[in-house]
């Protein structure tokens, strides 16, 4: 599904479809940080927007209407990914040893 939407170009040309899409992630990435001391708000969201890429997959897969899923996935497909991200937890510092083998 995500590389047919690479026919779907937004106007900023050949690029622009991942400019687009980064530029939904990003600051969706963000809000799901900043709803980390909300974990169960954070939870519904994420899986509601994993499950409507899945549901507008399927219906494309079985090419009904394939012009609502193209756009939809256009949003949602950034969405789920900037919401899935933001529970990825980066360590603060790395700790090396200092073991000599």
């Amino acid at each position: 599904m995500f590389w047919d939407l690479i026919h779907f170009y937004p106007p900023l040309g050949e690029w622009g479809l991942l400019l687009f899409m980064l530029a939904i992630a990003v600051p969706v990435y963000f809000i799901g940080r900043a709803l980390g001391k909300k974990p169960k708000i954070k939870k519904v969201l994420t899986w509601f927007f994993v499950i409507s890429v899945c549901v507008m997959d399927v219906l494309y897969n079985f090419r009904i209407n394939p012009y609502p899923t193209y756009f939809s996935n256009l949003i949602l497909i950034p969405v789920a990914v900037g919401l899935l991200i933001s529970w990825i937890n980066l360590p603060k510092k790395l700790k090396f040893s200092n073991h000599n083998i």
